[in-house]
């Protein structure tokens, strides 16, 4: 009876163990998409940003030719 108890036990804790293990899994894998996410949205922003600096340099040289 007790053998049987603690098995069940260690069953339960040993499932329990595999489910947040898997758990963990899936978060990471939400914040790494979230992260990258981030990143390619500050990827943009610069880009844009660095489109608005070479704006200004257009318009000047096609005054100048």
């Amino acid at each position: 009876m007790i053998i049987q108890i603690s098995l069940e036990k260690m069953e339960r804790d040993f499932a329990k163990k595999i489910f947040i293990f898997f758990h963990k899994i899936v978060l990471i894998k939400q914040y790494s998409l979230t992260l990258f996410q981030q990143l390619l949205f500050q990827a943009n922003q610069k880009l844009s940003m660095c489109n608005d600096a070479f704006k200004p340099a257009q318009r000047m040289k096609k005054v100048v030719l």
